[in-house]
């Protein structure tokens, strides 16, 4: 039994040794448009995120960030996020083929979500909608499932398996928290919300932080 405990334990740090401890980002450029009309969409919200995957014994699961990015379309719906280096300091993870997950969200459109489906064994990570087009869809189920889709939209950006910093994504939050409160004033279960900071409570320091995006034009 001892032998083939380590064993799994051998296995286990030789893939952690395959991992790269540098991975690259690509930059991502596209187009976010309304997928009825086809005229592009100003000051849709994208959150680009890498996600690392974490390798336990007998368990594996997504958690920790790599990276994440935050950026807004212009006034013709494009929207470019820079490539950069990234350096994976927590040991037994790596990146695997969804990153980067790219959740694009604009009031009035559902939120949605788009991640990479090849599989891929690089430290130079490049997303499948480079270059592409992202729709946006408005909203036709009830009131209730929207609310239900916005909470899992949501927490997938700011939980994922374990909570990130809000200021990697202030317009975000911003967005989030003003959906919540309109789902609120209408008698929406707040289970069905996201799991939104409470800005109102937020200190001085965070408040004004907070200002800067709330003013964007």
């Amino acid at each position: 039994m001892i032998r083939y405990v380590l064993l799994l334990i051998g296995v286990i740090l030789l893939l952690q040794a395959c991992a790269p401890p540098v991975y690259y980002a690509r930059q991502i450029h596209g187009q976010v448009i309304d997928a009825q009309t086809g005229e592009p969409i100003e000051r849709a919200i994208i959150v680009a995120q890498w996600i690392l995957f974490h390798q336990g014994l007998g368990d594996s699961w997504h958690k920790s960030r790599l990276r994440v990015v935050e950026t807004v379309t212009d006034k013709n719906g494009y929207y470019t996020i820079s490539g950069s280096p990234m350096v994976r300091i927590i040991p037994f993870t790596e990146l695997d083929r969804y990153d980067p997950k790219l959740s694009v969200f604009k009031k009035g459109y559902r939120p949605s979500s788009f991640i990479n489906k090849k599989d891929r064994n690089s430290p130079i990570r490049s997303s499948d909608w480079d270059g592409k087009i992202l729709r946006l869809k408005l909203p036709t189920a009830s009131i209730e499932k929207q609310a239900n889709k916005l909470g899992i939209f949501f927490n997938g950006i700011y939980k994922g398996g374990g909570k990130i910093e809000w200021r990697n994504f202030p317009r975000m939050l911003l967005a989030m928290y003003e959906e919540t409160q309109r789902f609120k004033v209408k008698g929406i279960d707040p289970m069905l919300l996201p799991s939104v900071p409470n800005i109102s409570k937020f200190s001085a320091v965070d408040k004004q932080f907070l200002e800067e995006f709330k003013n964007e034009k």
